[in-house]
């Protein structure tokens, strides 16, 4: 999560979302997508009163499979969710049922999980609370969070295909820092593409997502729709690593020959990322009053919008989260197609925020979204969902 004074937060939350609340939802039930994204999953949270160390907690979970992490965290008093903290095992229990919940009712043709399923200083609580300053214990922990994270996901999500994607967050090597090639794309692409339904999407997926984090496939039983999900934080101003430059080109190289392929097929796409190329600064839905800040190194936000520019005939739009909160923007290309770019708010309260997660309809005849829901989790007086409702 990009960390940034809460005058400039405030500032964008009231020119950047402009709903225009409906009393009615609307949309069917196969035209349907679920995004959740910054779930920020902290098991440290259970660690702070004691002051323990190494924490007993930690320490359980270090030993078993994550399939019993469930039932160690069930034995530990409730850590209730709260403002100014990343999300406890209560908190993504309360989350989950209620994305079940809508998942059943309204059956998402598919459901996106935009990046960063790691709480924040990950690697810091894990040396304090765990005892432990080696790489290969931080390793084995961070699998077993998300392959823990993942079981949750299949059971949340049945018979749903689910696409994930990386946040600056999800990492062996901490924080924006990042290295094509390392274990973590293998291990995370072999997790999250088994939410995948489809076999040869799913071994498409994980065979692309080892590489370097991003893939592109075309949706079974939607051939008409391709997906490309991008590894963004590479492209980010603070990310570190070695080779991260060439890494950066090779994926929008990359990125151009997906646009050609599916411009030659006819296709249209939807492109999904964690973090955005910036952060605009809206008055009404299409009048930019400017850019407060650009999150990618500029050269790679004019390589990228290039291609927004000469494939926007086929691009539909755009969904990213990063931020925290509720956003939309919609950027007008040189030759006036209107691409949208959606944001996805956090699960994660750390940053003041409720937490939230969000549903979209969508009209099959041209796959443009027409309107969508925010389901959000006040904490204060808490204890019921509320949804909003947005026409397009």
């Amino acid at each position: 999560m990009l960390k940034i004074k809460s005058s400039l937060f405030l500032l964008g939350i009231i020119f950047f979302i402009f709903p225009a609340f409906a009393a009615t939802k609307a949309g069917n039930s196969q035209n349907v997508i679920l995004t959740v994204s910054d779930i920020h999953f902290d098991p440290f949270l259970y660690c702070e009163q004691k002051k323990l160390a190494p924490c007993p907690l930690i320490s359980q979970l270090r030993l078993a499979s994550p399939k019993d992490w469930a039932a160690i965290f069930k034995k530990y008093k409730t850590k209730a969710p709260a403002y100014k903290e990343d999300t406890s095992y209560a908190l993504l229990n309360t989350s989950l049922a209620e994305i079940k919940k809508i998942a059943d009712e309204e059956k998402p043709r598919f459901v996106f999980i935009l990046g960063d399923e790691l709480g924040h200083e990950y690697r810091g609580y894990y040396k304090q609370y765990a005892k432990d300053k080696s790489y290969k214990g931080f390793q084995s922990f961070v699998k077993k969070t998300l392959a823990f994270l993942t079981l949750q996901f299949s059971q949340t999500f049945p018979t749903n295909d689910v696409y994930s994607l990386i946040g600056n967050n999800d990492e062996y090597l901490g924080d924006y820092v990042t290295e094509v090639g390392n274990s973590f794309y293998k291990d995370a692409g072999g997790l999250w593409s088994s939410l995948i339904k489809d076999p040869a999407t799913r071994v498409s997926m994980e065979k692309q997502f080892s590489k370097a984090g991003y893939y592109a496939v075309d949706v079974p039983h939607l051939p008409s729709l391709r997906l490309i999900v991008l590894n963004s934080v590479i492209f980010s101003y603070k990310v570190e690593g070695r080779r991260v430059d060439k890494a950066a080109k090779d994926e929008l190289q990359w990125f151009h020959q997906q646009l050609e392929d599916a411009a030659q097929k006819n296709q249209k796409v939807f492109i999904l990322m964690h973090i955005p190329p910036s952060y605009d600064v809206y008055i009404a839905r299409d009048i930019k009053l400017f850019t407060l800040f650009n999150l990618w190194h500029k050269e790679y936000i004019q390589t990228f919008l290039k291609d927004l520019n000469d494939y926007s005939r086929i691009i539909v739009s755009v969904f990213a989260s990063h931020l925290h909160t509720d956003w939309q923007q919609v950027d007008e290309m040189q030759n006036g197609d209107k691409i949208s770019m959606f944001g996805t708010p956090s699960i994660s309260p750390i940053f003041g925020n409720d937490p939230a997660f969000k549903l979209y309809f969508y009209d099959p005849s041209n796959l443009h979204v027409i309107d969508y829901t925010t389901y959000t989790y006040p904490l204060w007086p808490g204890n019921a969902w509320i949804s909003s409702h947005v026409e397009q």
